[in-house]
Formats: C-alpha cells, structure tokens, sequence
C-alpha cells in the first residue's frame, strides 16, 4: 500500500512538473513576442515615409520609433513637438509601436 502512495505522489509530481515546465515554455515565447513598454515624451523629429520617430522623454533620452499599418494610432499622426504616449515591443531589433497615442502641441 505505502507503494503505490509512493508511486502515486511521484506521479502526480511529474505531472505538475511537466505541466509547469510547460506553462513557462509557453510564457517565454509570449514574452518574446511582448517584451515592450509604455513610454511616453516629446517628438522631435517624424519622418511618415519610414514610419518613424523619435521622441525625447521627461529625463532627455532620445528614442526611436517605429510603426507599421498594425499599429493603432489615436488622436491623429504623429507630428513634432506633440506630446506622444505609446506602447512598444522589439522586433528585428527595432523598438515598434503596437498603439501610439497623440496629443497635439499647443
């Protein structure tokens, strides 16, 4: 009896074990995809033709930026001098926008 309760627990181990190594193989692969941020600033420079920015946060840090037509814009495009907030992943090595939300400059 205390055999298969052995038997019993290790399998059931080996199951949540599996299950778990499973269930972070999985997150990786999502976090690969999703590594962005949110970021917000100032854009100091647009060019439309390569659907780029850059853009100069609170401490002075440039970034670029750029967007593809999967990319929700709101509140018009990206011009400079507006004030910007957007959400980034990395893709091929570039900072892409999955939302840019745009305030205009007054």
């Amino acid at each position: 009896m205390k055999r298969v309760l052995a038997l019993c627990l290790v399998l059931g181990f080996s199951v949540a074990a599996a299950v778990l190594a499973q269930d972070a193989t999985q997150s990786q692969k999502s976090d690969q995809h999703m590594s962005g941020k949110m970021m917000s600033g100032t854009v100091t420079k647009v060019d439309s033709a390569s659907k780029m920015m850059t853009v100069k946060d609170d401490s002075g840090k440039e970034t670029t930026v750029y967007w593809d037509d999967s990319t929700k814009v709101s509140g018009g495009s990206p011009t400079e001098g507006a004030t910007v907030t957007f959400a980034t992943m990395d893709k091929d090595g570039k900072t892409v926008a999955t939302h840019i939300t745009t305030k205009p400059k007054y």
